[in-house]
C-alpha cells in the first residue's frame, strides 16, 4: 500500500520548474565562467584595497 493511494488527491510536482546552472540558449555555462572569473577575482581584489 502506497501512500499516494492513501491521499485523496495526488498532487504531481512539477519537473519543468527545475533550474540548471547552464543555458544553452544563452550561451551560460562553465566555459564562460571559466573566462570571465580572472576579471571578478581582479574587480574583487580591487574593492578589497579602496
Amino acid at each position: 500500500l502506497s501512500r499516494r493511494t492513501l491521499e485523496k488527491q495526488y498532487v504531481q510536482h512539477s519537473y519543468r520548474k527545475k533550474r540548471y546552472f547552464t543555458n544553452k540558449n544563452r550561451k551560460i555555462g562553465f566555459k564562460k565562467i571559466d573566462q570571465e572569473l580572472p576579471i571578478w577575482i581582479s574587480e574583487a581584489l580591487k574593492e578589497l584595497e579602496h
